[in-house]
């Protein structure tokens, strides 16, 4: 690690609100679709007295106003992790972009042969400062050389989610009647635990679901997520259990958490575990599904509007595979029904720990998230 320090050298990254594209500032209301941007102060030393505060404090109300102008366009909102923030230097927010314009071409090949009128998407892209120090010197590669600051980063990310995370999360949760999706990476899967962890017994509107991408979250802090389900999946046994999965499906009360943890992916799997204790993607008892994608090149299969045909083996227009855990092998519907899927990802789909946009995870959640939207059949 010395000799990667001396080779890379070190800097500071500023705990500071990056100057973005005029087009992608809350306070731009002029589209009703695309992306905004908001970045929230993660407190660092020299202002503790607004630890977890938006930089911007009037983005919260512009950022209402703009969600207003399109009530029927599905919200995404996403939380990145380590080694991002809002700045052009790093990819995580180009390839944000990719997605929202991926979705939006989804939802309306979808929506056109189920009838359905087309809304822009409208993403909201929520940064922070994940990187405490960078390498000068090929950046990238170097990236693991920080290792040391990890504890140093969570704590930070649990003061964003704590902080005013938890308005801007209040406020796109209120739109019960609208799709909204809620993401976080990593770390920023940590911030939205801390947002939520204050309400676990809110429910999840029908409309609503949460993605957690390779979170550094321990399977003991995991049960407030599961709490934010509902009903329990804890239901789904005893008599009546198959009654009760078709039930579920059809209130559309399933998969309302989606994890996916890469089993290639050593930062949780190795440097969070050994500080933190078992994370909830590595918890083999909890598992629910595994997730492989066959190889797509570089752009997304073109999807029909057709529903799941197996709740056991799902395998989907974007190259994704969903399969029910083995343990479940004699209950696939139960399996499908629940609210909370833990899916163990193969290098098919997540090759490691931050490769999350990448073609074939960035297809296969467009796809999901389109059916959903356009009312397919299980989705």
């Amino acid at each position: 690690m010395l000799v990667s320090l001396a080779i890379g050298g070190c800097r500071t990254i500023a705990d500071k609100e990056w100057p973005v594209d005029p087009g992608e500032r809350p306070s731009n209301t002029g589209s009703p679709g695309g992306i905004r941007i908001i970045q929230i102060n993660e407190g660092s030393a020299g202002y503790p007295q607004v630890a977890g505060q938006l930089f911007t404090p009037e983005h919260k109300d512009q950022l209402a106003q703009w969600l207003r102008q399109s009530p029927d366009s599905p919200i995404v909102l996403y939380v990145h992790g380590w080694h991002h923030n809002a700045s052009g230097k790093k990819d995580n927010l180009p390839k944000f972009r990719e997605f929202i314009a991926q979705l939006d071409r989804d939802i309306c090949a979808v929506g056109r042969q189920v009838r359905r009128a087309c809304a822009a998407v409208q993403g909201i892209y929520v940064g922070w400062r994940g990187d405490a120090q960078d390498a000068i010197f090929l950046p990238r590669i170097l990236e693991f050389t920080d290792a040391p600051t990890f504890h140093e980063r969570k704590e930070a990310s649990s003061r964003v989610g704590m902080g005013d995370l938890r308005q801007v999360l209040d406020l796109v949760r209120d739109f019960k009647d609208r799709d909204v999706f809620v993401a976080g990476h990593s770390l920023g899967a940590n911030a939205l635990y801390n947002a939520l962890r204050e309400e676990p017994h809110a429910e999840v509107a029908d409309r609503h679901e949460y993605f957690l991408l390779n979170p550094a979250i321990t399977s003991k802090e995991f049960a407030l997520f599961d709490a934010l389900t509902g009903e329990q999946d804890g239901a789904l046994n005893g008599e009546g259990t198959v009654i009760a999965a078709r039930e579920r499906i059809a209130r559309r009360q399933h998969r309302k958490v989606l994890l996916l943890q890469a089993t290639k992916d050593t930062t949780v799997g190795k440097i969070f575990q050994s500080a933190y204790g078992l994370p909830i993607g590595f918890d083999l008892n909890r598992r629910t599904h595994t997730a492989t994608a066959r190889p797509l090149g570089h752009s997304c299969a073109p999807l029909t509007a057709r529903g799941v045909p197996d709740k056991c083996k799902t395998a989907l227009d974007s190259g994704l595979t969903i399969q029910v855990d083995p343990k479940f092998a004699e209950q696939c519907e139960v399996a499908y029904a629940k609210g909370v899927w833990i899916a163990w990802a193969d290098a098919s789909l997540s090759g490691s720990h931050g490769d999350i946009w990448d073609p074939e995870q960035r297809c296969a959640l467009s796809e999901l998230i389109a059916k959903r939207v356009n009312r397919i059949e299980d989705f």
